[in-house]
């Protein structure tokens, strides 16, 4: 009887943490027309949602910003899209705060100056993380939904 020999078997290497990624996830370089239709109908429903809510203009203001910053971030920091939206978010709201505490006049308080800083940088983080995150997510379900092209 003509048998063949046996072979050991293939060594099949566990994937290690370092091998398997993620992939991660941003706003593209490039986006095709649904995404553009898409992200202005959100932030035109968010725009009509705070009309019906009587909500002041600086909230209107201030949604808009954080959505181009964040969105002009990814774009322009891709290899750390989570990173360059909490840094556009923290200096974004760090701004807006500085700017109502002159419209205050309230700029030559030590006190007030180091509080506004500190705390709008750590919100305006948190806040730049959410908006990217939601500006990415925006274009992740138009990309599976349109595909590119």
């Amino acid at each position: 009887m003509n048998s063949l020999p046996e072979l050991p078997p293939p060594e099949v290497a566990a994937p290690t943490p370092q091998s398997v990624q993620p992939k991660l996830y941003q706003v593209p370089r490039r986006f095709n027309l649904p995404s553009v239709f898409v992200m202005t109908t959100l932030l035109a429903a968010v725009c009509g949602i705070l009309k019906a809510s009587n909500a002041p203009t600086p909230v209107y203001l201030f949604i808009a910003v954080m959505t181009v910053v964040t969105c002009a971030a990814q774009i322009y920091a891709p290899k750390g899209p989570r990173l360059a939206s909490v840094v556009g978010g923290a200096l974004t709201f760090t701004a807006l705060g500085l700017a109502m505490l002159f419209r205050a006049n309230a700029f030559r308080e030590v006190e007030a100056l180091f509080c506004t800083v500190i705390s709008s940088a750590l919100a305006g983080a948190l806040l730049g993380y959410i908006f990217g995150t939601l500006a990415a997510a925006v274009f992740l379900i138009t990309d599976r939904v349109f595909g590119r092209r």
